[in-house]
């Protein structure tokens, strides 16, 4: 609660503390989605990742946490756990376009990456 509201009157640096804390004391997957979320909006991708990760294990069965790991890893170029965590939101929430769409681009880059490589081989 003190997280949230810190976070209300746009003290983003005193709420991430609240949620850590809370995260830490408390880990249910609600405190780790909120840290993970204001650790993006910072800019901090590695905390945001992390915290999201965790967040998947403790809510195996929310597909946003998936999403947000997915993309996340996306962003770093890990096609192969980009590929993973999109799969499993996707699989979660099939009806969510977002999710289908970013498995769509993922294989699209592993697809493409994949040939590269073969290309590589076959001039080498």
């Amino acid at each position: 609660q003190l997280g949230k509201l810190f976070e209300e009157a746009g003290d983003a640096q005193s709420a991430l503390a609240q949620y850590e804390r809370a995260s830490w004391l408390f880990p249910t997957a609600r405190a780790w989605r909120l840290s993970a979320s204001l650790h993006e909006q910072r800019g901090d991708a590695d905390a945001a990742l992390a915290a999201w990760q965790e967040t998947t294990r403790l809510a195996p069965t929310q597909s946003r946490p998936f999403y947000r790991v997915g993309l996340l890893f996306l962003e770093r170029g890990d096609l192969p756990r980009a590929l993973a965590a999109l799969a499993e939101a996707a699989r979660l929430d099939p009806s969510n376009s977002n999710y289908r769409d970013a498995l769509a681009r993922a294989r699209s880059l592993a697809s493409d990456r994949e040939a590269e490589g073969t290309g590589a081989a076959d001039r080498g």
